[in-house]
């Protein structure tokens, strides 16, 4: 039972984070602020038909085959050398809605538990080289 109300209780977390994003979303040019969150399962080949490792992030469909600069988000949206979170590479589709609509992306991780420390947050993202 308890892992139920544990189940129930990230699931509403993650549909008002969601909900969030949609209204945060803003798109200019290459530039998208989303919400990130992360993913840790390795048995699936991603979407390019690569193994899920550190550096890979599932997002959109138009975003797969490009290459994404990603900083933290500080809540002015602006992109600062200081937040500068990595560089990744979009080979995988994620299953969500919003994941789907761009408003969301997810990161690979490790570990489980580097994921649930993960958490969600916010980011920036800039598409730097697209294959499309």
């Amino acid at each position: 039972m308890k892992k139920l109300v544990m189940l129930a209780n990230k699931i509403a977390l993650l549909t008002v984070l969601m909900l969030m994003a949609m209204l945060s979303n803003v798109k200019a040019d290459e530039i998208h602020r989303v919400t990130a969150t992360s993913y840790c399962i390795k048995e699936n080949p991603t979407a390019s038909n690569t193994q899920p490792r550190y550096g890979v992030v599932a997002g959109k469909r138009e975003w797969l085959g490009s290459t994404m600069v990603i900083w933290l988000d500080d809540g002015d949206g602006q992109i600062k050398p200081e937040n500068y979170y990595g560089t990744f590479s979009c080979e995988d589709l994620g299953g969500s809605q919003a994941i789907k609509d761009g408003i969301v992306i997810d990161i690979f991780l490790n570990t489980y538990e580097e994921s649930v420390n993960f958490g969600s947050k916010k980011m920036i993202i800039q598409i730097i080289e697209s294959e499309g």
